[in-house]
């Protein structure tokens, strides 16, 4: 059997019309990103949402917003099917989550966090299916807010083995979008 690439046109021919797209339940992974300031990250963001059908992208404080030419060129487009919305404080977005009994999760290297290898097991021991799961990713020079890493209930970073201290946040997000889709749709 030959394994050959598939192109544009058979790509698109098993999508969905936009209509039905647009009503497709979405998985419960929410994202938000902290003061983001690259567009091509923002847009590689949108792009991975898109790709996992997350319920929602939130921009706070200094983030870069669409439109923009430049989030359009990496995310293809996808931030026109995925909800998004900006908000200035991370602060009262978190806790507005909190009180909907959202898991707040954010990738940072910090006192507190755990190796990526240990994330299932606290997904297992700490989630409700049914809940958001919020997954916060921070400026790519100074990482996630302090108030967001204080009111986050875990703080995951990836094990870095090199001589490099960090990932790019666009590679860290998709790492931790797809796991977290898997754990979602496990079981």
């Amino acid at each position: 059997m030959e394994n050959k690439q598939l192109n544009k046109q058979e790509l698109r021919s098993s999508k969905l019309n936009k209509e039905s797209f647009k009503k497709l339940n979405r998985n419960n992974i929410v994202i938000v990103l902290d003061s983001l300031k690259v567009a091509h990250n923002i847009g590689t963001i949108f792009r991975m949402s898109d790709a996992v059908l997350a319920k929602k992208v939130y921009l706070c404080g200094d983030t870069i917003t669409p439109p923009n030419y430049k989030i359009r060129k990496s995310s293809v487009g996808a931030e026109r099917w995925i909800d998004w919305e900006y908000t200035e404080s991370i602060e009262d977005l978190i806790k507005e989550l909190k009180s909907k009994n959202s898991l707040i999760i954010s990738a940072e290297v910090s006192s507190n966090s755990i190796d990526f290898s240990k994330y299932n097991s606290f997904l297992n021991d700490n989630l409700d299916k049914s809940k958001d799961i919020v997954l916060i990713f921070g400026r790519e020079y100074d990482g996630v807010s302090k108030e967001a890493l204080e009111l986050s209930d875990l703080t995951v970073h990836l094990p870095i083995y090199g001589m490099s201290n960090s990932l790019n946040v666009s590679t860290v997000a998709s790492v931790l979008i797809y796991k977290t889709l898997e754990y979602i749709n496990s079981n």
